[in-house]
């Protein structure tokens, strides 16, 4: 395109622009109207409180009109029935509840901050444990957002970076234009400019060179900026007395234009067969996810301009890539084996980004990848049938990732999305749970965001999340995700249903009691028999009953080796665990493994020498 978008930045090159839209029309206002059309959704502990709180309502006001006319048909006077009615309606209502959820919530963001993750909204605190599905930035989230040269095509051979070589002179010549024909400079030993430039000049110091000592010695006389018509740029030199054209790009701009090249034996003329090998080497880096420049140079007195570049003599290829963090492999598959579906939403190529998902775990076989232009042909229901095979978009618009959001959302699914720029906003207000960046994101994008990542890492998003923090937990969730399908919930779901705990809430005597509840830690001492098989066992509770194969119950004392309610009762507030256990009873229908644990809890709560601190109680 020839459009030049409000609130770029430009970097260099000179144009003359004219003005052709104002304010809500230009590109930038196009994305605030997104923002403004995208509703934040109600998290799920807030629709289980509304439900919670209506229902509560619907019973009181029951038993209150009961209780006034029981009070009435006893011969008390109307005011006096009334005011008993009231005072049990009063009385009834639990108050202290919000608060409590706030105040929990709240120790959750300081548990999360020190895993890096700020927390904007406390409604995040208990999304982040609902997440079934995190659709993820590429650069700079799930790789280190630094360049790095790669694989070099030169004298017909890949080689290394450190197998360069100054006194061979085609090697010599392809350092001279990734240095001179480059506009970018390390500072202090930090890069300015375009991160793939700067990357081509610490490939020359990883060889033991200065690419200060050159430049200082020859002066550039003419440049022909890159753009994206002409997809290469070229600068001229005059070294050892002679002018030198040197010009770097994409490989389909430059190979027509070049009429020789440099090997070996030295320069010959280029042939068909050297072309078809060059785009054969050209095409196995691109599938590898590496990004090609190509280089090539000529010796001519003409002026340089856009015309007179041509006749080049072909030098080689340079690859390079934004490696992924060393530790997303490892947080990939952590979510994976939870249950947690991520989705890799980047501007690359869809070669490149696929490659890289490959890398890191999100792409598998059978995955497919798709490009904005593809989602844009896509109707709902298509991208609906599609939805769970696609873990890789790419070139994508901020429309694109709305519905993306919307169509995972549509499946039931708990959505968190990762962004940094102003076009990513509206997709991260309409997520269940926004995530900024801390150090590459834009102002607006934490402004639209619920949680924000202090070090940029995809990671951290994994460590904040309640379910991941002890590894010995994972492999239990594989044995979890045919009931979660069959619920047609992600597991993280299932679990914040049957057990509202916030992401990062723990209690002092929690934290004394890690081994039995850390996060959902296991009691070594506990065996496997005495945990029931249902939801809950996402983070393998120990529920003290004894179950067998066949599902029976055979309620047993809670001694101190398995002490599971008794701990639970240590651990948690009274409040928490009747809450727990009044919505694991209100879901023991959804499945056979919540009958299976609301049973066990059943005959255990009825049975006072299992639990003598509550023989009151009885499950609802």
């Amino acid at each position: 395109t020839d459009m030049v978008f409000s609130g770029s930045l430009v970097t260099y090159g000179r144009a003359i622009v004219v003005v052709t839209e104002t304010g809500m029309n230009t590109e930038i206002g196009k994305i605030a109207t997104l923002m403004n059309q995208a509703k934040s959704k109600k998290t799920p502990l807030q629709l289980s409180l509304d439900k919670f709180s209506s229902r509560l309502a619907v019973i009181i006001m029951a038993i209150c009109v009961v209780v006034f006319g029981l009070s009435m048909f006893n011969g008390m006077s109307v005011l006096n029935s009334l005011m008993f009615a009231v005072a049990l309606a009063v009385a009834a209502i639990p108050e202290a509840l919000g608060s409590i959820v706030t105040i929990v919530q709240a120790m959750g963001t300081q548990k999360m901050a020190k895993e890096n993750a700020v927390i904007k909204d406390l409604k995040a605190v208990e999304s982040l444990g609902c997440v079934s599905v995190i659709c993820s930035d590429k650069t700079g989230t799930l790789t280190q957002n630094k360049m790095t040269v790669q694989k070099i095509y030169v004298n017909g051979e890949s080689i290394l970076e450190n197998q360069l070589d100054l006194n061979i002179e085609s090697h010599r010549h392809l350092l001279y234009d990734m240095v001179l024909n480059n506009d970018s400079s390390i500072v202090d030993g930090k890069g300015i400019g375009d991160p793939t430039e700067y990357a081509l000049l610490e490939t020359f110091q990883h060889i033991g060179l200065d690419e200060n000592v050159l430049r200082d010695v020859l002066t550039r006389v003419e440049e022909v900026p890159f753009d994206s018509d002409r997809k290469m740029m070229s600068t001229k030199y005059k070294m050892h007395g002679v002018n030198h054209i040197l010009t770097k790009g994409a490989l389909d701009s430059i190979l027509d234009r070049c009429v020789s090249i440099a090997t070996k034996d030295g320069i010959r003329p280029i042939t068909d067969e050297d072309k078809a090998e060059i785009s054969r080497v050209n095409r196995e880096y691109s599938e590898q996810g590496l990004r090609v420049l190509t280089f090539a140079y000529k010796e001519s007195d003409e002026a340089l301009t856009v015309n007179t570049e041509n006749d080049y003599t072909f030098i080689g290829l340079v690859s390079m890539i934004d490696p992924p963090r060393e530790e997303s492999k490892q947080a990939v598959a952590d979510a994976i084996r939870a249950g947690i579906k991520p989705v890799m939403i980047t501007g690359d190529h869809k070669i490149t980004a696929s490659a890289i998902a490959k890398q890191i775990g999100i792409f598998n076989d059978g995955d497919i990848a798709v490009t904005g232009l593809e989602l844009d042909a896509m109707s709902d229901k298509e991208l609906d049938e599609k939805i769970e095979k696609i873990s890789v978009y790419a070139r994508v618009s901020p429309e694109n990732k709305i519905r993306i959001v919307e169509a995972w959302q549509r499946k039931g699914n708990i959505v968190s999305m990762t962004g940094d720029g102003v076009n990513d906003a509206p997709a991260l207000k309409k997520a269940d749970i926004g995530v900024a960046m801390g150090i590459t994101g834009t102002e607006v994008s934490k402004d639209a965001a619920s949680m924000i990542l202090q070090d940029d890492n995809f990671a951290t998003i994994i460590k904040a999340h309640p379910d991941l923090h002890h590894h010995d937990l994972l492999p239990h969730a594989d044995a979890l995700r045919p009931a979660a399908q069959q619920s047609r919930l992600g597991r993280g779901q299932i679990m914040q249903v049957v057990v509202h705990r916030p992401a990062g809430a723990a209690t002092a005597a929690g934290r004394r009691s890690r081994h039995m509840i850390h996060h959902g830690g296991v009691d070594p001492a506990v065996d496997d028999a005495q945990r029931v098989q249902h939801p809950v066992a996402c983070r393998q509770l120990p529920l003290g009953p004894a179950v067998t194969n066949a599902g029976d119950v055979e309620p047993q004392p809670v001694g101190e080796g398995a002490g599971a309610v008794g701990k639970l009762h240590d651990v948690l507030p009274d409040l928490f665990l009747l809450c727990h256990m009044m919505l694991l009873f209100r879901e023991r229908n959804r499945l056979p493994a919540h009958r299976q644990g609301a049973d066990a809890l059943t005959k255990m709560l009825t049975d006072s020498s299992a639990y003598p601190r509550w023989p009151e109680i009885r499950p609802p």
